[in-house]
């Protein structure tokens, strides 16, 4: 088991482009590196001579040296210092707007650096301590520099509690899964110290003295680029400074900076994209995240295909398919499963008190915080997957643990309810919102761009119904029967209200749910399995039920769409002009377009065994 959990940092180990690439580097500055291992001269008579008339000077002609082939014209009024080392430049190198450019050296200063075959420097106020790779654009750039560092890698973040408990040090190749391990409270000590092994190994590997550009990569109009290993094929644009981070990159999954963005003590995956003014700070972001328009990242993991965009964002891990596009407040929480939502003026936590800031928030798999809402902590919603914090609540501390709940505030007057308590309505959202259930999952299966993360896109998944069994069980054992509800009869609740027509609903909500998650389950089984193993007349009730399930919960879909449809219509003049009917929504046609395939692999598979008379009966479902 720990040798999974660490397979993202053994792996690494064995087989990262980014770790060999710096051990290639390390020997010799990057000359072999770059100059894919041809030998290198000094420049000869003639050509220092051209060189000077073309506007270049030397500190020491005789400390510059140059691949074979290289040809002077394409080098020109620049100023070299210390030990550099010239490819060969020949044809062009596309730039910002896809406009080519000529290859070679223009109007900069080159320090003790390594300029790799047909790449491009051009107005580079210095260059020092860098290794660029071939085929690689460095243009109108202010300082990029080298120097003792480990590129953000091994640095320690705290998960939680801001002032540490849960301290994890990241690497460039760290995985949602590790990074979850290592700050749950089921912590393994045997997989700390292994890990602690390992990342040693790593950092030995990692740490180096250049500045490093991979080949292909395009960087542009950026004042401070410092102590940075910038990946193949990354296009970082009018960033403001990228210092001592890692931005892994490929050519199929280039990492893309721009607009302002800033990034220090950072690992960044293949691609993430950072736009707009955002602040990276201390983090990772895994693949294919990105912040934008003012995001502000510190101290955080934010885990594959999520966005943060406006939001702030600190002492955080937050799992897949997280949108924060919004101006909200996230602060000591640990949400491994992601995919929720943060909404405008959200704010989960806070980032001063009259106390230590040693609280933390545990949230559940795809939660959603409404505008406005307030989040106390300590607050643990990780067995509340899939609920709704409605629109304005403030939520004071507690553990809520009923799935597919909304939270909100109650609408009418209960009596013996502590002033402030709000309303708990378990299974809401499967009776009332199950669009919304779909339609993540529709998102989560059509934007997941991951290649190394196995990202589940199926919500009524076995760990999520076993926590449904276990709230099911919840309400039908109260303490006390009565109509209203607390904590005291009813573990889970918080310090919410659960009214007895709630309850009623909610058990006949989650049993259907559940004996249709069952239902599908055995369906799989039955699959497989012998024509005798099952008895004819259990397999025509079983799969008559299974449709007539599905059918209910594509019409549950439906209709939770049409609610929305209504009241549009009812509110806005011309709803219908700008919205497409629920019948031609592309969630609610998936829908039904399960249950015919359901039917249809129900009628196949009967005939398949020879039971027509069951195919008959299903036929007309």
């Amino acid at each position: 088991m720990i040798d999974q959990s660490l397979e993202s940092l053994t792996g690494a180990l064995r087989d990262s482009e980014f770790l060999r690439t710096l051990l290639a580097v390390r020997p010799d500055g990057g000359t072999a590196w770059a100059l894919a291992d041809e030998p290198v001269r000094p420049l000869r008579d003639a050509e220092i001579r051209r060189l000077v008339a073309d506007g270049n000077s030397a500190e020491d002609w005789g400390l510059v040296r140059v691949a074979e082939w290289f040809r002077p014209g394409l080098v020109k009024h620049n100023e070299f210092l210390g030990n550099v080392t010239l490819g060969q430049f020949e044809g062009v190198v596309r730039g910002p707007g896809d406009i080519e450019f000529p290859a070679g050296v223009y109007r900069s200063t080159i320090s003790n650096s390594v300029v790799g075959h047909n790449a491009l420097v051009r107005n580079v106020g210095l260059l020092a301590g860098c290794a660029v790779g071939n085929n690689a654009l460095l243009s109108d750039c202010g300082r990029v520099m080298g120097g003792l560092t480990t590129f953000g890698n091994g640095i320690a973040i705290p998960i939680g509690p801001q002032c540490g408990g849960r301290w994890l040090r990241l690497f460039a190749e760290i995985s949602l899964d590790l990074a979850t391990a290592l700050t749950s409270p089921k912590f393994d000590r045997g997989l700390d110290g292994r890990y602690t092994e390992l990342l040693e190994a790593y950092l030995r590997m990692v740490q180096g003295t250049r500045t490093v550009i991979g080949g292909g990569a395009r960087i542009t109009n950026v004042p401070v680029l410092q102590n940075v290993y910038i990946g193949p094929g990354a296009v970082v644009d009018a960033a403001t400074r990228i210092a001592d981070s890692t931005l892994l990159s490929s050519a199929e999954e280039p990492v893309r900076v721009s607009d302002g963005a800033c990034i220090t003590e950072s690992v960044i995956q293949w691609g993430v994209e950072i736009r707009g003014p955002a602040a990276v700070e201390r983090s990772a972001l895994l693949e294919h995240a990105s912040v934008e328009r003012f995001g502000k990242i510190a101290d955080s993991v934010i885990g594959p295909n999520s966005g943060i965009g406006g939001a702030e964002v600190a002492s955080s891990l937050i799992g897949p398919f997280v949108s924060c596009h919004h101006q909200g407040l996230l602060i000591a929480a640990r949400w491994p499963g992601g995919r929720g939502n943060l909404g405008y003026g959200a704010a989960a936590g806070c980032n001063h008190t009259s106390r230590a800031p040693d609280q933390e928030a545990v949230l559940g798999e795809g939660l959603f915080i409404g505008l406005g809402a307030q989040l106390q902590y300590p607050v643990d919603f990780s067995r509340a997957p899939y609920s709704v914090v409605a629109s304005g609540v403030n939520v004071p501390p507690q553990r809520l643990a009923f799935p597919f709940s909304l939270l909100r505030s109650p609408t009418e007057s209960i009596p013996d309810v502590p002033p402030g308590a709000h309303l708990l309505i378990p299974a809401w959202v499967l009776s009332d919102n199950l669009y919304a259930v779909q339609r993540s999952a529709f998102k989560f299966r059509n934007r997941d761009r991951a290649m190394r993360h196995r990202l589940s896109y199926e919500v009524f998944r076995p760990d999520i119904m076993a926590l449904v069994s276990e709230a099911l069980h919840r309400l039908e054992h109260p303490a006390r029967e009565g109509e209203v509800y607390t904590e005291r009869e009813i573990s889970g609740l918080g310090r919410c209200v659960l009214l007895e027509r709630h309850r009623a609903a909610a058990i006949r909500c989650y049993s259907e749910h559940l004996e249709r998650f069952q239902l599908l389950r055995w369906w799989e089984r039955f699959e497989k399995a012998s024509s005798t193993e099952f008895d004819r007349e259990e397999i025509r009730e079983r799969l008559s039920r299974l449709v007539e399930l599905s059918v209910e919960f594509a019409e549950s879909v439906e209709r939770s769409k049409q609610r929305d449809e209504k009241r549009g219509a009812q509110i806005i003049d011309d709803y219908a002009a700008a919205h497409e009917p629920t019948r031609d929504d592309p969630v609610v046609r998936e829908s039904w377009e399960e249950v015919a395939r359901m039917r249809e692999q129900v009628a196949q598979v009967l005939a398949a065994r020879g039971r027509h008379t069951a195919v008959t009966a299903l036929a007309g479902s």
